[in-house]
């Protein structure tokens, strides 16, 4: 079985095992867990103190240029409205190592976290203890195609890189998000754009045609993002997709979403590792440009979604 961006729902159900135990093996810690050069995944040991978690935030913020309102705010406060949710029930959807549960937790909300893999549930639990906020949170094993929650319980759901990572069926995991979701209340996600200047010129052009993986992956562009993004150090992950803004909204609007917001957002550095570190010749375009080129095809999106 090979990652494929639309899977019937038997075939997704076997395929949600091989990303679980991938994804546990290949945490995401921003290479923190590995040897290898260029790795943003990597397991860490039993005894991982404060340090390990305040590196990661440290290195997201540095990441996450368009998401972070100041240095002393929380992580991606410019879509997450964290001083609204005191008192409110939050879903935290693929916690990992637990930087978005805490900060929940740290503004009062009453928080469930979740994750398909053990690891990260171990390491978001090490994390709470860390800060003392253990008893704030609930944590869970659990696949969120398939959630153990009842309807219209949240009034606020995180989902954080995980929908393209984690979720064969993409589409069961949105309209189980819907349902869990109180009417009126908002979804928040982050997604890797197909309208993207990385997509079309690092994935299909590069790496697809000049370097032939577009024969070699049989024509399948998942399995090409697959390869060459989280974990690429170690031959790829088990599952990446891409979405173009128009599918999320398609996708959003049928699962029972009544209004979808979709935002770019650039990472450190979007036009100048790609194309411009490959290519010099970019590097002479006026900065204004070359910002306004990574803001208008960045390869992250952000949804905000009211249910």
């Amino acid at each position: 079985m090979e990652p494929k961006k639309h899977m019937p729902e038997t075939a997704a159900r076997e395929y949600t095992d091989v990303v679980r135990s991938w994804w546990d093996e290949h945490p995401f810690t921003l290479g923190l867990g590995s040897r290898e050069a260029n790795d943003l995944t990597g397991r860490v040991g039993e005894d991982i103190g404060l340090d390990f978690f305040n590196e990661v935030e440290r290195k997201m913020r540095k990441w996450w240029i368009g998401a972070t309102y100041d240095e002393g705010g929380p992580l991606i406060g410019k879509f997450v409205p964290y001083d609204d949710l005191r008192g409110k029930d939050v879903l935290d959807i693929a916690i990992g190592t637990g930087w978005s549960t805490v900060a929940f937790a740290e503004y009062g909300a009453t928080v469930n976290g979740i994750d398909i893999t053990p690891e990260a549930v171990r390491m978001t639990r090490r994390h709470l203890e860390l800060k003392n906020l253990e008893k704030d949170v609930r944590l869970a094993q659990m696949d969120a195609q398939r959630l153990e929650f009842p309807d219209r319980c949240f009034d606020f759901v995180l989902a954080w890189g995980c929908y393209m990572w984690h979720m064969p069926d993409t589409y069961r995991a949105l309209q189980e998000t819907h349902r869990v979701l109180k009417s009126g209340a908002t979804a928040v996600s982050y997604w890797y754009n197909k309208s993207s200047w990385t997509y079309w010129f690092n994935f299909m052009f590069l790496r697809g045609v000049l370097c032939g993986k577009l024969l070699r992956y049989r024509f399948n562009p998942t399995r090409i993002v697959s390869r060459y993004t989280d974990g690429s150090a170690v031959g790829g992950n088990s599952l990446t997709k891409a979405y173009s803004p128009s599918e999320l909204t398609r996708m959003y609007r049928n699962a029972g979403f009544r209004s979808v917001r979709i935002d770019t957002m650039p990472l450190q550095g979007e036009v100048e590792g790609w194309p411009a570190g490959k290519f010099p010749v970019f590097k002479y375009l006026p900065s204004g440009l070359r910002r306004w080129m990574g803001r208008k095809w960045a390869w992250g999106l952000v949804v905000t979604a009211i249910a």
